[in-house]
């Protein structure tokens, strides 16, 4: 128990010297790494050496201190059996959904739908990509390190969906069908529909005129 015992202490302190505005976010991002050394039962390093993993956290929280980019990771539930989620997921997340709290402005209803449905919510594999890239093309900044850590949570806490033999013949045949009348869709759009139409999800997507000529796809924008 004296992990948990010094990780609270230091979590608590830290928060305690910071102004009220900036506490919540760093409480969150806080209890999110003390509970991923908390449940990751492989980690025995973390177990064996608890000074070394509040080093990280006190390095972690500096450069929280110091940026203003405000990520509430609390709006994910990481405590649901898989089995569970697979069998109540709704909604599957596009790129421009789950980005959202990463943003210095985010949109509220984008913001408190994420909120209240986050036991339903999945993202497609190729969303991660997209997060990852965008993440790495930027200059190394607190920024960049930030959102990396925003992508980590997300790795952690919510359902990622493979792209399967069933999404991938379901592409194939979307794709040239609507290629035989004149539509050509990206690739990658493709495959977030296939995902979402094979596993029978709403896709929740900010650019709805990208997806709208797919076959039988339930599409939802939560920014309107």
């Amino acid at each position: 128990m004296q992990l948990n015992t010094t990780i609270e202490q230091e979590i608590l302190s830290t928060v305690h010297s910071l102004p009220v505005e900036r506490q919540r976010e760093v409480l969150n991002f806080s209890l999110f790494l003390k509970g991923n050394m908390q449940f990751d039962k492989q980690n025995e390093s973390v177990k064996q050496n608890p000074t070394a993993f509040v080093s990280a956290l006190k390095e972690f929280l500096k450069e929280v201190e110091s940026d203003p980019l405000d990520i509430d990771i609390s709006v994910f539930d990481r405590n649901r059996p898989r089995e569970w989620k697979i069998m109540s997921l709704v909604y599957l997340l596009d790129t421009n959904i789950i980005s959202e709290p990463i943003k210095p402005f985010p949109n509220k209803q984008t913001i408190d739908n994420i909120n209240f449905y986050n036991s339903k919510i999945a993202i497609p594999v190729f969303v991660i990509y997209e997060l990852t890239k965008g993440a790495y093309q930027m200059p190394e900044s607190k920024k960049r390190s930030r959102i990396l850590h925003y992508i980590e949570a997300i790795l952690y806490k919510l359902t990622i969906l493979p792209y399967t033999k069933e999404a991938a013949i379901w592409h194939g045949k979307e794709t040239a069908r609507l290629q035989n009348i004149g539509k050509s869709p990206p690739f990658l759009d493709a495959q977030i529909a296939s995902v979402a139409k094979t596993n029978d999800l709403i896709l929740v997507t900010r650019n709805i005129i990208d997806f709208q000529y797919f076959t039988d796809l339930k599409l939802e924008n939560w920014f309107n």
